[in-house]
């Protein structure tokens, strides 16, 4: 008879938990943000553990399909490696997917740093009439640092890398106000994103999850989670917080 919470009782999800929190290293950081962007894209994406041996202690190869199978992610000791199935017809501009019928991108300490070297948050921009300003603009001067704009808010990644203080100089001497930016080291959005904060917390049509970066951290926590209002029908509820950031949940009326 098997044991309860071994390998052979567990879903395929369990058994992916289980797999990062073995890790316990930037492979889990890396499977873990993977995870969550494949299951952002296709929300209706099927997770499942295949090739289950003893030399992965029975925990399998993860396995994303949708109509067939999207991609797996295959652990190593110096890199996880994320194999497409139609690998072959995806564009590839930077030129770190390689292979003939799949394509794999090998993830390691310097392409995580490739892929984001900071992150950068420009606060209360955008917000009504107030300090508003072009964020694709902006994305056009700073081509050379190859940088990405992320939604209307002021959120901008930087892929090449570059000094903080260089890119909070270069960012003043553009952006047409005063504001306050906040960088960020690209493995502290990953490792912030590797963390289940809304494991425990409820889901509904009504409710948009949200994850804040904080300008510093706080000296201490207040209790979590908070109401706001706090009897009746809460609209905002914050949940937790990690470090610089706090998460929780908001409800549409």
């Amino acid at each position: 008879m098997n044991k309860s919470g071994s390998p052979e009782n567990q879903s395929a999800s369990e058994l992916v938990d289980r797999r990062i929190a073995n890790l316990a290293d930037w492979r889990g950081e890396i499977l873990s943000m993977m995870r969550k962007l494949i299951q952002d894209a296709d929300p209706d994406v099927v997770e499942e553990v295949k090739w289950r041996k003893p030399s992965n202690s029975m925990l399998g190869v993860p396995v994303w399909s949708h109509d067939g199978i999207i991609c797996t992610g295959e652990l190593y000791r110096d890199k996880v490696k994320f194999t497409f199935a139609r690998g072959a017809s995806l564009e590839d501009t930077g030129g770190s997917v390689v292979g003939r019928q799949s394509r794999s991108e090998p993830s390691n300490a310097t392409s995580r740093r490739e892929l984001v070297a900071l992150v950068v948050d420009l606060r209360g921009v955008n917000v009504g009439d107030h300090r508003t300003f072009r964020p694709t603009t902006l994305t056009k001067q700073l081509a050379h640092l190859n940088a990405l704009n992320i939604g209307a808010a002021g959120t901008f990644v930087i892929r090449q890398p570059v000094t903080q203080a260089q890119l909070r100089a270069e960012l003043a001497s553009r952006i047409p106000f005063d504001t306050e930016i906040m960088i960020y080291q690209g493995r502290e959005i990953v490792r912030l994103m590797s963390h289940h904060h809304f494991a425990d917390q409820p889901i509904g049509p009504d409710l948009v999850r949200f994850v804040s970066v904080l300008s510093k951290r706080p000296r201490s926590m207040p209790s979590m989670p908070m109401n706001f209002p706090p009897s009746g029908r809460w609209l905002l509820r914050p949940s937790g917080g990690y470090c610089e950031s706090s998460q929780g949940t908001t409800r549409g009326e």
